[in-house]
């Protein structure tokens, strides 16, 4: 997966300075009749490697009573030596008129040479002869004058890729679209980049995320250029980003049990027919998940980033959770523990890291459903419940655990196939005993469970490397445009040192996205141009814009696009 976010990203986004282009004549001038008024002409000569292009754009004054027509009756272009001589003219009859535009091809003239075009337009009442004038020039020619890029990156670390487009024939601007490529696979399109003639922009690839480990040769093209270049043989610009893996993937050895108690029922009687008689019984359904595991080599010494789980059964997902900032609740010399409790799920992640073995040792319980039991006894009533959402796996249980810290991954997806056993279960007894106010007394009792026994237990290796790949991959692969432009927040808040910041795009725009302390000041511009259409995630390092940190304290992030305008707080917490 590869993501632009964008992180994406994601995706996985792109800023880069946006220019509207217009079709602009060089010069123009129409013949001074009167039956002119209604049309008018612009004029553009525009010089290829092999052939120059005239184009003569029409508008008019009113559609409906002077129409543009699908053809001119004729079209002439005239060129003139120094002495206003004519040396060439091309006529040309029925020529097509597409979008309100006439081209046509007139060799290859000199550059700069003026070109005079006269244009004649058929009505139903008379012809309109409309004359104007432009000298040749070049079509644009962009090429990427310049390119910044880490040489090598961390796997799914956010980095940047800066670049130069420049126009280098300095006569006539344009737009294009340019894309980066991992091999064949595009990572971002951005259209509608407008270059003017003999100048650059810059163009900046934020947020971009590359997962698999190894050398990507990443490819720049531009393309859909309007007007056409004069060379499309210099579009592309390639280069070589390393990822390398930055997170350690230790692996573990684990045992995973499951038991699930189906239907379950239970029913108990006593009765005596000189003292008294009782009956209680439970009855409901819980399931039982749990997992241990070894970890041998790296420890996490401080915070751990963030702990995930998810619980998967043959009818799918049934539990997910992310927990982050993790914070140890005891550290000493030997023994560092996490605990948490997630009481929705009643789900329970104990780790324990031992630092002076290199030993990780963490277990993870979810013990879900419900029963009740009830008894009467001289009048009292008695009832239980356990909390949590009943797995109620049947087939199978799939347990995904990520521990995952700056610098280590521990965890990985664990299976375990079930089989079930019907259980029915019934005895039953009486006799006599002794005697109360001299009468005998008599008893019996009855005792019966039935419920249906669902188990199963797996053992082996956990690899937290393609679990933490295939979660990327099926996020990115997954992900739908929004339906909304939105400011979504950020993780971690507080945060020491960086925090990322996500928003949501329905379609590309033009935005900006500021960091300013409490006072009001602007500390930072995190994006200001154009974004892709996604879910972007950008990454702030608690730096100004010229790399210094900032101190502790409240900073806010504020969004702007269009009509849309939200901010958030931000937590610096040192």
């Amino acid at each position: 997966m590869k993501k632009v976010g964008v992180l994406y990203t994601g995706i996985f986004s792109s800023v880069f300075v946006l220019f509207a282009l217009s079709f602009v004549p060089i010069s123009l001038y129409s013949a001074k009749k009167p039956y002119n008024d209604a049309y008018s002409m612009e004029v553009q000569a525009l010089k290829g490697p092999e052939m120059t292009d005239v184009y003569a754009r029409f508008s008019t004054a009113d559609e409906g009573a002077f129409p543009i027509p699908a053809q001119l009756k004729k079209m002439q272009v005239k060129i003139k030596d120094q002495d206003d001589e004519v040396v060439f003219i091309l006529n040309k009859k029925s020529v097509d008129i597409v979008d309100g535009m006439a081209t046509m091809a007139v060799g290859d003239p000199s550059p700069q040479r003026m070109l005079y075009v006269q244009s004649h337009i058929k009505t139903t009442t008379r012809e309109v002869v409309l004359m104007g004038e432009a000298p040749v020039l070049f079509r644009p020619d962009l090429v990427v004058s310049n390119l910044s890029s880490p040489d090598t990156v961390k796997d799914n670390e956010f980095f940047d890729i800066e670049m130069i487009i420049q126009e280098v024939n300095h006569d006539v601007g344009a737009t294009a679209t340019v894309s980066l490529f991992d091999g064949n696979e595009q990572l971002v399109s951005m259209p509608d980049v407008y270059v003017p003639a003999g100048e650059q922009v810059t163009v900046v690839i934020t947020s971009l995320g590359l997962v698999d480990i190894g050398t990507h040769s990443l490819t720049v093209v531009i393309s859909d250029a309007d007007p056409a270049e004069y060379d499309d043989t210099n579009n592309t610009y390639s280069f070589t980003v390393e990822v390398i893996e930055h997170i350690i993937n230790q692996q573990s050895s684990f045992t995973l049990t499951y038991e699930n108690y189906a239907d379950y029922s239970y029913s108990y009687s006593y009765y005596n027919s000189c003292y008294y008689s009782t009956s209680n019984g439970k009855h409901g359904q819980w399931d039982l998940l749990e997992l241990s595991a070894d970890s041998d080599g790296e420890v996490p010494e401080g915070v751990i980033d963030e702990v995930w789980w998810q619980v998967e059964t043959e009818a799918g997902i049934r539990h997910e959770k992310s927990t982050t900032a993790v914070a140890p609740v005891n550290i000493s010399e030997t023994l560092i523990s996490y605990h948490i409790y997630d009481p929705g799920q009643n789900t329970i992640v104990d780790i324990n890291a031992y630092p002076l073995d290199g030993l990780v040792q963490y277990t993870f319980r979810q013990q879900t459903g419900y029963y009740y039991s009830y008894s009467y006894y001289w009048g009292s009533w008695y009832y239980y419940t356990n909390p949590g959402d009943y797995v109620d796996a049947q087939d199978y249980v799939t347990l995904r655990l990520l521990i995952q810290d700056e610098n280590l991954r521990i965890g990985g997806e664990a299976t375990a196939q079930l089989s079930s056993t019907p259980v029915n279960e019934h005895s039953s007894s009486s006799g006599s005993s002794g005697s109360w106010w001299g009468r005998r007394c008599y008893w019996s009792r009855s005792e019966t469970t039935t419920y249906t026994y669902i188990e199963g237990s797996a053992t082996g290796t956990l690899s937290p490397a393609i679990l933490a790949k295939s979660i990327r991959q099926a996020q990115a692969s997954d992900a739908a445009l929004p339906a909304t432009i939105s400011l979504d927040g950020t993780y971690p808040n507080p945060f020491n040192p960086e925090t990322h910041i996500q928003f949501a795009l329905p379609e590309g725009q033009r935005m900006s996205l500021v960091v300013y302390d409490v006072l009001g000041r602007e500390v930072i511009r995190l994006v200001d141009g154009f974004m892709t259409a996604g879910y972007h995630n950008v990454l702030w390092r608690g730096q100004t814009q010229t790399g210094s940190p900032v101190p502790t304290g409240i900073y806010i992030a504020r969004m702007t696009a269009e009509d849309y305008g939200h901010s958030i707080k931000l937590v610096l917490m040192k």
